[in-house]
Parts: structure tokens; C-alpha cells; sequence
């Protein structure tokens, strides 16, 4: 069965003074093996069928795997799942509903290049690195986190009081930071960090008006949060 998981068979057939047949088939999950086989030599046949697997503690978890002979690292990617992992470019796994997977098959005293496919994780989650190498010691466990940030974006289309998109010819800041964005077209700002309220002021020439962005629940299918259109309202006329 491949290292990822999934569905093996194999068949022989030999004739050396007798005849001899065998056919079997190995299925791997994430928690052991199974395999079933049948034989039959000079006329007479036999089955079999075996399950195996591994437990051990990594850290404070105790973790179900296929048998465990060699070292053992227990990924996170974030809590993501569904996500490939490879061990030095071979697929070995995907990550479970809570984004770990276990790899049972690590090289003591040699580095294991572990990483993940960054195309399988959530759109709004970066990850600061996709890959780690880990260099284990003789039937050790460990840990190998890839730790994710949950920073939120988000684009607004902000207008003035009349339903007219602000312009290129002023400037707005978010009024809690300080921090200015660049206007784009139709009023268009694309906000990073942003918060669940965010309040902006924009001044150009003698006006300045605030406009609030409220944001809903995230959705983690998009890469940033689309607040529509956003009125920005008179505070004050610069005189």
C-alpha cells in the first residue's frame, strides 16, 4: 500500500515441480494496516488476514499510527484539514480534522525534510515556512508545528455623503492607528489587519468625514472580506 495511505495488492504465480498461486492485497489508514492474502500450493489452499498498528506518546498526545519501527513526528498544520504532507518530497500523509498527521517512517540520526503543500491550506491563513527538517534521534517522537496567522484583509468601497466615491486627492487613516491606505478607484481600500470595526478618516481640502467597516463572519474560501460600500460621514469643514 502506498506510504500515503490507500490500497495495495500483489499476485504470484510459480511452477517448480508444483504448481504454486498467491494473491493478496495490503490497505493502510491512518491508525494501521491491514492485509489479507490466500495461497495455493500443489492443490492446497490457505488464507490469511492480519491487522497491525502502533501507539505512543509525543508530547502530552497519544496518537494512533500504522506500526511504528523507526522514529515518529507528530505535523500540525495549523488546524487545517485535508492538507498533503511529504517526508524529503514523497507524499506520506494528509492532515486530519485537526490538522495533525503522524509519520511513522523518519531515518534517526539523519535529517528528514518534512513539509506541506501550501496550495491545500485555507486562503486567509500565511504560514511564515512550509518546510522544517528534523534530525531524530533512535525511536524518539516529536512534535513539528507549522505555526499559522489569522490576519483578516478586507476591501470598501467608500463614497461620500452624495453616493461619490472619495478620491486619489486625499488622504485616509484608520482613526485608532494612524495607519494611511492608498485610495484606488471608485474609492476602493484594501485594508490589512483588519479588525471586526475599523474606523477610517478621510480629510482632502476642507472636508473630513469617517466612514465605519464592520465585518461579518469570515469566510475562509476568500482571501479577503468584500464590506460593499461604505459611506463616509461629515465630521467638520476645515475653514
Amino acid at each position: 500500500a502506498p506510504a500515503s495511505g490507500g490500497l495495495g495488492y500483489y499476485g504470484r504465480v510459480g511452477v517448480d515441480g508444483y504448481e504454486r498461486y498467491e494473491a493478496g492485497t495490503d490497505w493502510r489508514t491512518r491508525y494501521g494496516d491491514a492485509a489479507a492474502a490466500f495461497s495455493q500450493v500443489d492443490g492446497r489452499a490457505a488464507g490469511r488476514f492480519s491487522v497491525r498498528g502502533g501507539a505512543a506518546y509525543v508530547g502530552d498526545m497519544l496518537v494512533l499510527a500504522p506500526s511504528i519501527t523507526d522514529s515518529i513526528a507528530v505535523v500540525s498544520v495549523g488546524d487545517e484539514p485535508g492538507v498533503r504532507v511529504y517526508q524529503d518530497r514523497q507524499l506520506v500523509g494528509r492532515t486530519d480534522k485537526s490538522g495533525r498527521v503522524v509519520l511513522t517512517r523518519l531515518r534517526p540520526f539523519e535529517p528528514n525534510r518534512i513539509a506541506f503543500d501550501a496550495r491545500d491550506v485555507s486562503l486567509t491563513n500565511e504560514y511564515r515556512q512550509t518546510e522544517a527538517v528534523l534530525v531524530p534521534g533512535l525511536r524518539t517522537g516529536h512534535e513539528v508545528s507549522f505555526e499559522s496567522s489569522h490576519e483578516r484583509s478586507a476591501i470598501a468601497y467608500v463614497v461620500d455623503q452624495a453616493g461619490v466615491p472619495i478620491t486619489q486627492g486625499g488622504r485616509i487613516a484608520d482613526v485608532d492607528s494612524g495607519r494611511a491606505y492608498p485610495i484606488g478607484m471608485d474609492g476602493r481600500i484594501y485594508l490589512e489587519g483588519a479588525r471586526p470595526v475599523t474606523r477610517l478618516k478621510y480629510v482632502r481640502d476642507k472636508m473630513i468625514c469617517e466612514a465605519e467597516i464592520r465585518l461579518g463572519p469570515r469566510n475562509p474560501d476568500t482571501p479577503y472580506d468584500d464590506a460593499g460600500t461604505v459611506p463616509c460621514l461629515p465630521v467638520v469643514s476645515l475653514r
